[in-house]
């Protein structure tokens, strides 16, 4: 009888403690984990965007023009003395090579579609990088700045329905 009740608990903490150490473990290296970040500037180098950068990347491809990607979804810092800023976790992030050499960005700053307000406070901030850094809208009629407005909202629900925005896009050159 003992012995019966015995495998019958090691059954049972079998079947709970094998899934409690794989949360745990993955709990563990998701908190430990470093956030990935791509680093550059528009004229660096190949070499020195993967040795200021934490994240994996494509692999070099000399004397062509061509595009690269990083392995993973990944901050962007792009690291101007004068107009530098830093954008949240991206996972469309477009590098353009002219052999070795960084030639443009395009980025779409998120990890999936956003909802209204979490699209806007992204804008927000990256606006406000920008502004603080000297940077100022080229076409203020037909492009206007991004404001926490009701009339703003009501213009940005009214290009997909409102309930999600799809994606902000950044391009860079």
């Amino acid at each position: 009888m003992f012995t019966k009740l015995c495998r019958k608990w090691r059954r049972v903490l079998h079947w709970i403690a094998v899934p409690l150490a794989a949360v745990a473990i993955a709990l563990f290296f998701y908190v430990n984990a470093e956030d990935a970040e791509l680093v550059l500037t528009i004229g660096d180098t190949y070499e020195e965007m993967r040795g200021n950068s934490s994240v994996n990347f494509s692999p070099l491809i000399r004397s062509h023009v061509w595009t690269g990607i990083p392995k993973s979804d990944a901050r962007f810092r792009f690291r101007d003395p004068k107009f530098g800023f830093v954008t949240v976790p991206a996972r469309f992030l477009v590098i353009f090579f002219d052999d070795n050499i960084i030639e443009s960005v395009r980025i779409s700053p998120q990890v999936e579609p956003l909802l209204l307000d979490d699209a806007l406070r992204v804008a927000l901030d990256l606006q406000n990088q920008w502004r603080s850094k000297g940077w100022v809208l080229t076409n203020p009629i037909s492009d206007p700045a991004f404001e926490d407005t009701p009339q703003w909202r009501e213009r940005l629900r009214g290009i997909q329905g409102g309930k999600h925005i799809g994606r902000l896009l950044i391009s860079i050159k």
